[in-house]
């Protein structure tokens, strides 16, 4: 219960070294953790050892205290609709996500019940975009449109979302969140307070072929990715993309994954 207190004071620890004296490690292990993504799954770890009950309620507390960490990071997020986001001719990682079976989980659980579910999600999915310098372009209801300065960035965070939607499932039945998401890589043209474009378009029908718990990128992104050693991909087959001409590549993100997950490998359809 000592932990639980602690963790209620999130003003006390929003400087990375009173989160390293929280977690019992250097303020570079913070910073790393913070920049990988993993910050969340450390605290809540933490708090597991000390015989703290990880609740729902609880986990959306960390991950808000999470968020206030690093203020620049997390003001990212905003800046699009602020007019300091990336420029019409600047390349850009574009990302979508998507829950699957929204539809029939809002229907399983009523109004209420999924729109609980729904704010779970679009915390870990905020979240995550901020601590990853991404940009939210907008919210779909049962998902995202996103945008990251460099494609390692898109893929730490998508990485960094399907294991906090593990972490977020363990203790859940009837609510349980799979996402689906999809990265590609181009110029993406801004109007107003959207993006549009042929790489918009690819990322989301990436997306849309993508399983629950998978992660789709497109060629590009896996050859300006792959080159750096940080991460392991899977070709996962060549497919049209509708309202795209040719045929596409596509290459899965293999992150670890335990066997709570629904996720199912195998070629793209």
């Amino acid at each position: 219960m000592v932990a639980i207190a602690e963790l209620g004071r999130s003003r006390q620890l929003r400087s990375l070294g009173k989160v390293a004296a929280f977690l019992g490690v250097k303020e570079a292990e913070v910073d790393r953790l913070l920049e990988e993504g993993r910050l969340e799954g450390a605290i809540l770890a933490t708090l597991r050892r000390r015989g703290v009950a990880v609740t729902p309620n609880l986990k959306n507390s960390v991950q808000k205290l999470v968020r206030t960490i690093s203020p620049d990071r997390a003001a990212l997020g905003s800046q699009l609709n602020t007019g300091a986001s990336l420029n019409s001719d600047t390349t850009a990682t574009i990302m979508f996500t998507d829950i699957v079976g929204s539809s029939a989980m809002m229907e399983r659980l009523g109004d209420r019940g999924g729109r609980l579910v729904l704010s779970a999600h679009e915390e870990i999915i905020r979240s995550n975009t901020a601590a990853h310098n991404g940009t939210e372009v907008k919210s779909l209801g049962d998902g995202f449109m996103l945008i990251f300065p460099s494609v390692r960035r898109g893929v730490q965070c998508a990485i960094a979302v399907q294991k906090a939607l593990i972490e977020h499932n363990r203790n859940q039945t009837e609510a349980r969140i799979l996402v689906r998401i999809g990265l590609s890589v181009g110029e993406p043209i801004r109007e107003d307070e959207d993006m549009y474009g042929t790489s918009v378009i690819r990322a989301s029908r990436i997306a849309s072929m993508a399983k629950g718990g998978q992660v789709l990128v497109c060629h590009i992104a896996y050859t300006l990715a792959s080159t750096s050693g940080d991460f392991e991909f899977r070709p996962v087959g060549v497919t049209q993309l509708k309202g795209i001409e040719g045929k596409h590549p596509l290459f899965e993100v293999v992150w670890e994954r335990d066997s709570g997950t629904e996720y199912e490998s195998g070629p793209v359809r």
